[in-house]
């Protein structure tokens, strides 16, 4: 492999992968020694690092990853804002299909809408990304009509069930109210004696 070779399949990695690209996994997918490697990352990492790039790579949580340098975040925010419509963060092509089936099966299964498929890719882009939206100054709300932030004592699990067969559910059990503190970090220590059947 030529140095050129090197570092166009480098940056092709590291652009590619979700998660950071560790030098085990990169030595590996190129079939390289990890000095040849490392040295082909500290010089693409050289390459990006000149004023005439609005990216770099940074070594981050052991591996490798492109982000947009801090001068750039500005334009950038303006960017995303300004899109109509606004810029939607979607993961890798296919992932998402996993969840839609399953939950075309237990909407099925529950019987609760004449369009499984439909409601299921509903369910799935409001989900997906795992961000929560919160409007500044309002009243927390995790509920099967729609999420604002989240409160201590919504019931997370009643509201998945819910959103999975497109039915109210209300399996019973309780948030625990007494263990929430007013401050951060909102959970007292655990409870001093489990229940014992």
């Amino acid at each position: 492999m030529t140095p050129q070779e090197l570092q166009a399949s480098l940056e092709a990695i590291i652009y590619a992968a979700d998660e950071p690209a560790t030098l085990d996994q990169i030595a590996k997918a190129l079939a390289v020694e990890k000095a040849e490697a490392r040295a082909g990352l500290d010089l693409l990492v050289a390459t990006y690092q000149t004023d005439d790039r609005g990216i770099e790579v940074r070594k981050v949580a052991g591996g490798w990853k492109f982000y947009t340098k801090a001068q750039h975040h500005d334009v950038v925010r303006k960017f995303i804002k300004s899109l109509q419509p606004p810029l939607r963060l979607t993961m890798p092509g296919g992932t998402l299909e996993i969840p839609a089936d399953a939950l075309v099966r237990v909407i099925q299964l529950a019987g609760s809408t004449d369009n499984p498929a439909a409601y299921a890719q509903r369910v799935v882009e409001r989900l997906f990304p795992t961000t929560l939206p919160y409007v500044l100054d309002s009243a927390a709300s995790f509920g099967f009509a729609g999420f604002n932030g989240r409160a201590m004592t919504d019931n997370v699990e009643n509201v998945m069930l819910s959103l999975q067969t497109n039915t109210p559910i209300d399996q019973g059990a309780a948030v625990d109210r007494t263990n929430i503190l007013g401050e951060f970090p909102y959970f007292a220590a655990p409870h001093a004696d489990p229940i014992v059947d």
